[in-house]
């Protein structure tokens, strides 16, 4: 895989102000934490665009916190805390490649994403999570929001109306959502080693089966060479 990281322009917002700085995303299969963010010297890593964790808390000041809100969160089958950025904005631009259908080119564009984070809630996570998606093609606006990249996806690919479609691992022919949910980023399963059991696996029963064997999580942006476009009314999701 390639270890050169991925670069998001990005701006962070508070209620201190706003920064500007960068997500990078050095995502592979055998990676936990694909994207890291700087803000201010201070230094945060995740797997999504929403679970920024602090990265060493011991190593920072209070004074140096002071401007960020964080979400206490246990560590699964563990004593130990994680300390997850929220109260706050992130604006970020994501490269993407666009099939044109009738033209039969791509188009390499870029979508927006505005995604909001509210406070910690009481009985975990937090009280608030939403994001809007922009994209130009063709002097054509086309926005979406959703709490998931995969709504907002899907909305979008309505919206293309049959003109354009996704060339990347979310409008893949060979990948689909764990019928056990999907978190904002970054939960698609892939199942390109296992291309003919997937396409016939139309049922919830026989999807968990290939995911227990089979499923790899990649991002929704990313795309390999084994790329096919999806088609309607394919594998578990359609």
């Amino acid at each position: 895989m390639n270890n050169q990281p991925h670069t998001f322009p990005t701006i962070y917002k508070d209620k201190f102000g706003q920064v500007k700085t960068k997500i990078e995303n050095r995502f592979d299969e055998e990676t936990s934490y694909s994207l890291s963010l700087t803000i201010n010297g201070v230094q945060f890593r995740g797997s999504s665009f929403d679970d920024f964790e602090l990265v060493h808390p011991e190593n920072y000041s209070e004074e140096s916190l002071n401007r960020f809100t964080f979400n206490k969160v246990k560590i699964w089958n563990s004593d130990k805390y994680v300390f997850e950025l929220c109260n706050c904005e992130l604006h970020f631009q994501i490269p993407v490649k666009i099939i044109d259908i009738k033209n039969n080119t791509e188009i390499d564009t870029e979508i927006f994403i505005e995604l909001s984070l509210g406070n910690p809630a009481k009985n975990g996570g937090i009280d608030f999570e939403n994001a809007k998606f922009n994209i130009t093609l063709n002097n054509e606006n086309y926005i979406s929001e959703g709490d998931v990249f995969e709504d907002a996806l899907v909305e979008l690919q309505n919206q293309f109306k049959g003109k354009y479609h996704f060339k990347n691992c979310f409008g893949c022919l060979y990948s689909d959502y764990s019928p056990y949910g999907n978190g904002f980023f970054g939960d698609l399963l892939c199942f390109r080693n296992c291309k003919s059991e997937y396409l016939r696996a139309n049922s919830k029963s026989l999807l968990i089966d290939l995911i227990e064997n089979q499923g790899v999580a990649v991002q929704e942006t990313w795309c390999c060479k084994e790329f096919k476009e999806r088609k309607m009314n394919t594998g578990y999701r359609g």
